[in-house]
């Protein structure tokens, strides 16, 4: 019985947050206690809204924060808290894609490096996903733009991975560095020559990428490009090399 009770209220918070109207959430909100959370996955009320799918979610995380009147030790707590899985209401907005929820968080406080217990900066997930205008804003709001990840990849690193060009091309405009190097001195230069991506390593080797650095087992990019036949690629890291030579001399 105690289970059953702890699924219904369970089940009954996600109705109110992640897909109730503002009225729902407004009426709630008169009996709630701020700090609530779902027994099973620790989601916070701001978890829940930020979950949701309804074009009122922006709205609700406005509602529902303002609920902390001049506390802002509470605001603060309710933005940082983390679910079960490590991740806060900026990192569930961010995966959905949901910009004008994000702005909201952002703009309240949220902190936009932290990783949690997912060692996840947010940067590093907008780029994954591909949304410029969500990486834009994160960098804007003081987002660490060579923060490492669970895997020591930057938010450089995972737009590449992923062959985000645009997302690659604005990282680097905001001051990526693109020889920052990963967990074993992995570049993402190497990760765009051995994937194919000709756009990507454009991007690159315009910004300043050094085709002759190695990685911890000696491969350069050059090394990539040829063990996977990427012939365009091979002809653009040469005309790089050859350039640097020619400097040199």
């Amino acid at each position: 019985l105690k289970n059953s009770s702890h699924y219904i209220f369970n089940d009954y918070l996600r109705k109110i947050y992640s897909q109730g109207n503002v009225k729902c959430l407004e009426d709630h909100l008169t009996v709630a206690v701020l700090d609530e959370r779902t027994d099973d996955h620790q989601l916070s009320l701001l978890h829940l809204i930020c979950a949701g799918h309804s074009e009122q979610q922006s709205q609700k995380v406005t509602i529902l924060l303002d609920k902390c009147g001049d506390d802002d030790a509470k605001r603060r707590a309710l933005l940082s808290n983390i679910t079960k899985n490590g991740f806060s209401a900026l990192h569930i907005a961010i995966y959905k894609c949901e910009v004008a929820t994000a702005e909201v968080l952002l703009s309240n406080g949220a902190d936009p490096n932290l990783a949690g217990r997912s060692e996840l900066p947010p940067l590093n997930l907008a780029a994954m996903c591909a949304n410029v205008e969500l990486v834009e804003r994160l960098i804007s709001a003081g987002a660490a733009l060579h923060a490492l990840d669970f895997v020591n990849f930057t938010a450089l690193h995972c737009a590449t991975y992923f062959a985000h060009e645009r997302v690659v091309r604005l990282l680097l405009r905001r001051g990526a560095d693109p020889n920052y190097s990963g967990g074993v001195r992995d570049r993402p230069l190497h990760l765009a020559s051995s994937k194919g991506h000709v756009g990507i390593v454009s991007a690159l080797l315009e910004a300043g990428a050094d085709p002759t650095l190695a990685d911890d087992e000696g491969n350069t990019s050059l090394h990539f490009a040829a063990k996977t036949g990427h012939v365009g690629i091979i002809d653009l890291l040469l005309l790089k090399i050859g350039a640097g030579h020619q400097e040199v001399c």
